[in-house]
């Protein structure tokens, strides 16, 4: 699994150039060796926002997307199915949500980084005034989706690797009473 999924990257063509060719030179080099299932990662960003409930792979997609890394992965999404339509390949999508574990950190790992942050008294600020929800899912329940789309997912499909749904004042206020800290 390879991608540019840092916030910070200035030059939105980088997010193109690895998420969506890179894409396409992977699946290109998988058909050459002959591999006979392939998973991608994609993202749940890829669904847009759930402001008009929950989001699930069969809403139709927002063409308005947050960010250019969410605009790549949908178009790295769409390599993915000129492979499967065109090449005949066996490819299986899946979009994880906001993933949180153990060992993830760094930029892209954006929740374990804020969970981080908060612990040690950095995080003071609760978005969307309290009442925004995202939906966050476990780094273990991420790999077994994986795991899951390559035994059984259809070709061609995309699962969504979701968890609990939760306002951003509802996380914080859990994560307060797990730390022992209140900022």
């Amino acid at each position: 699994m390879a991608a540019c999924a840092t916030v910070w990257e200035k030059q939105s063509e980088t997010y193109f150039n690895v998420n969506a060719h890179g894409t396409d030179t992977v699946l290109k080099a998988a058909k050459s060796a002959g591999i006979k299932r392939t998973v991608v990662t994609s993202s749940g960003g890829v669904f847009g926002p759930s402001v008009s409930g929950e989001v699930s792979e069969q809403k139709p997609r927002d063409l308005n997307y947050f960010n250019a890394y969410e605009a790549s992965k949908a178009a790295s999404d769409l390599v993915v199915l000129r492979h499967v339509l065109e090449e005949g390949m066996h490819v299986v999508l899946v979009s994880p949500t906001r993933v949180f574990g153990p060992y993830l950190w760094g930029e892209p790992a954006s929740v374990s980084l804020m969970i981080k942050r908060y612990i040690h008294g950095n995080w003071r600020l609760i978005p969307g005034g309290r009442h925004w929800k995202g939906n966050y899912v476990y780094v273990d329940d991420v790999v077994q989706g994986h795991l899951l789309a390559m035994e059984k997912g259809r070709s061609g499909s995309n699962y969504l690797l979701a968890g609990h749904n939760v306002s951003y004042g509802e996380f914080f206020e859990e994560l307060s009473d797990v730390s022992g800290q209140s900022h």
